[in-house]
């Protein structure tokens, strides 16, 4: 089974600071030969999220720091790109929470792919159970 990586678990992976770093790490190794891989929206959240001063507890990445670690660890681990497309109502009317959107947008692509979505999400995980996988 190949997994569509949610923007928690990529970023989780690559800081070692988080606090499911070595679990999400472990999983990843386990699961890499199935085929890994992002889309760019989750690529856009990694570079958002590192470059944040309050998420990087005032040491943000600069942007070509952290362009290059998101190349370099997708190389390496998830070079699989699933391409974007519009999203669709039978996803998106499910949702009951502003954050539930681009989560289940997520979903979709996932699906449209032939894979699950790789979160820590627990409450989208029983939401969509029979398109995710909860790591950590």
């Amino acid at each position: 089974m190949k997994f569509l990586l949610d923007a928690n678990i990529l970023f989780g992976a690559l800081m070692e600071a988080h606090p499911f770093h070595s679990p999400f790490r472990r999983w990843l190794s386990a699961h890499q030969k199935a085929g890994l891989g992002t889309c760019a929206e989750v690529r856009l959240a990694y570079l958002r999220l590192s470059m944040n001063p309050d998420v990087m507890n005032q040491a943000p990445l600069g942007a070509s720091e952290a362009w290059e670690s998101l190349e370099s660890f997708l190389s390496g681990v998830a070079p699989m790109l699933i391409e974007s497309t519009p999203p669709r109502e039978k996803f998106v009317i499910r949702a009951e929470r502003h954050r539930d959107v681009q989560d289940f947008y997520l979903v979709q692509l996932a699906s449209d792919a032939g894979c699950r979505l790789a979160t820590h999400d627990a409450r989208l995980c029983r939401q969509w159970p029979d398109h995710t996988e909860r790591i950590g």
